[in-house]
């Protein structure tokens, strides 16, 4: 009779769970392997055993099912949500700080404060060094995730997430003047919020994810301290 154990714990390979929650999954599958193989053995099946693995056809997709599975909403906010604010409220300081310094902000800022096209040249004082400061947030998330034990999408989204940094200040702007100023705000042509969006947003997340790319491909310290598969000579 195979031992299930062994099969299930080499095709899984090293899931990304705690060790102790690890061996119940595998334990867990095993036990529902070894009962369909005994069915199978009883109805007289000629391989028993290739029928029983071929009710998993893709291990590595069941195990990422398994691991999502296993994930409470503490887990993912320990891994997600809370990197995801810390390097949003980096960006956002480096942000407020970079624009009071060189083109300091008085009262309720406009919003064509904000844009590129309607400033000119001078918001490129403000837009480069805030953009270059844009990799060490995303780093700075991205390796909070990854400590907390976070996936490599996780982390990715962590990394990224700081990007969103204008909209955090954009979206009150935008809503006081459509309450004040309605006419101004349908005014600001589409072509214009898309070259925003571009410059604000779409490659200060390529920037961020640029900086946090070192942090994307190494194991992540539940991984880490995963004990190697065992494999025993039968």
């Amino acid at each position: 009779m195979p031992d299930w154990k062994q099969l299930v714990g080499e095709r899984l390979g090293r899931m990304k769970l705690p060790p102790e929650e690890r061996g119940e999954v595998i334990e867990e599958v095993a036990a529902h392997l070894e009962e369909g193989y005994g069915e199978l053995c009883e109805a007289g099946s000629p391989d028993p055993e290739g029928y029983t693995l071929a009710q998993v056809p893709d291990w590595q997709a069941l195990g990422r099912r398994i691991r999502k599975s296993k994930e409470d909403p503490m887990s993912l906010s320990r891994k997600v949500l809370i990197p995801c604010l810390m390097a949003l409220l980096l960006a956002q300081a480096i942000q407020l700080t970079i624009f009071h310094l060189i083109i300091p902000l008085r009262g309720i800022p406009s919003a064509w404060q904000f844009r590129w096209a309607a400033v000119g040249s001078t918001n490129l004082a403000n837009y480069v060094p805030w953009l270059l400061t844009m990799p060490l947030a995303g780093a700075l998330g991205a390796w909070m995730a990854r400590r907390a034990g976070a996936r490599r999408g996780q982390r990715l989204t962590v990394a990224v997430f700081p990007a969103l940094c204008p909209l955090a200040l954009g979206i009150p702007v935008l809503t006081y003047l459509f309450l004040t100023k309605p006419q101004r705000a349908l005014a600001i042509p589409a072509a214009t919020i898309g070259v925003d969006l571009l410059l604000w947003i779409v490659v200060p997340a390529i920037v961020c994810a640029l900086g946090a790319l070192p942090l994307l491909f190494g194991a992540t310290h539940q991984a880490e301290q995963a004990p190697p598969t065992q494999t025993s000579n039968s």
